[in-house]
């Protein structure tokens, strides 16, 4: 009787593991972190109830919050448009590790979006200084300026991605286009998006989705429209106006499979179906109209599994 107990012990165990290993987020979504740049906070979302938990970020020079980006050491870096530096928080806690790019290095001017690279670098945009600079991803020390101004016809870095095959993707704000160049020397590749093309007016946040298209914000006409991933405009996924968007910001993909945008004008962040582009809910209503950078945290860490009991001899 005791073997046959053991034998269950050890298939349900078994099984528990198995659940695990195939549904590793079930029940247990990643949290959102937002910048707010009109109340110079960033926050944390709960990803199972959309509730606001807390202010996140504390402590340091925290003001004019835009890109917030999480790097491969779990902290969140946070762009402080404004005081053209990089803030570093810890990624569990929020506490203020300091300074990581200082004011003005390499000739910052105003950080408004950060990515890390394939190369483990940490890529800047700086819009009123209109050019991409690159720091290390360790230490925050200047390493180069990445693209300079005018360069592909560059004019007014404002928000960037990777695309699945290193190059860096670049919205060009003030020729409403995106530019593409290579991820290692960033030399140019020309347009992705050239001026104009889907009813483009001032590009915003931009992400490959799931289904491998380009999605990207058009502020001045409050949408995300869609391209393929050679860049032909598909459609206006998110048209405008829907769930009362102003201003489309930043934009990224949960693990639901569902986009979630920022609006300059819109006070939450706002849930659209990932497939259909149909609205969905205010996923986090919270008052503030100035919501900027988006992302969502790193992946929960997998479930215990409790050993099965051992047989008896």
């Amino acid at each position: 009787m005791q073997n046959i107990l053991n034998s269950h012990l050890r298939v349900a165990s078994l099984l528990t593991l198995l659940f695990i290993c195939l549904f590793p987020l079930a029940g247990r979504a990643q949290d959102l972190f937002v910048s707010d740049r009109a109340n110079n906070r960033v926050l944390r979302i709960g990803g199972k109830d959309g509730a606001v938990k807390e202010n996140f970020a504390r402590g340091g020079p925290l003001t004019s919050v835009n890109g917030i980006v999480f790097g491969a050491d779990g902290n969140l870096y946070v762009a402080s448009e404004d005081g053209a530096r990089v803030l570093r928080y810890n990624g569990k806690t929020g506490a203020f590790l300091g300074t990581f790019v200082p004011q003005g290095s390499g000739g910052l001017k105003g950080a408004v979006d950060l990515r890390f690279g394939p190369d483990g670098a940490l890529y800047v945009t700086d819009f009123p200084g209109n050019q991409i600079l690159r720091y290390n991803g360790k230490t925050g020390a200047f390493l180069d300026v990445f693209v300079p101004g005018g360069r592909g016809g560059l004019n007014g870095p404002i928000r960037m991605t990777f695309g699945p095959d290193g190059t860096l993707y670049v919205g060009s704000f003030f020729n409403n286009a995106v530019l593409r160049f290579d991820g290692k020397s960033g030399g140019s590749l020309g347009f992705f998006v050239g001026p104009g093309v889907g009813g483009l007016r001032k590009p915003t946040g931009m992400r490959f989705g799931p289904d491998g298209n380009f999605y990207l914000g058009s502020r001045e006409n409050h949408e995300v429209l869609r391209f393929s991933s050679s860049g032909s405009f598909m459609d206006v996924f998110v048209p405008s106006g829907s769930g009362r968007l102003r201003s489309t910001e930043d934009i990224t993909f949960g693990s639901d499979g569902n986009l979630y945008v920022t609006g300059q004008e819109t006070p939450a962040v706002l849930r659209f179906n990932g497939k259909t582009g149909a609205f969905m809910d205010n996923s986090v209503p919270f008052g503030s109209g100035s919501v900027r950078g988006i992302t969502f945290g790193p992946a929960p860490a997998p479930l215990a599994v409790q050993p099965a009991a051992a047989a008896s001899p």
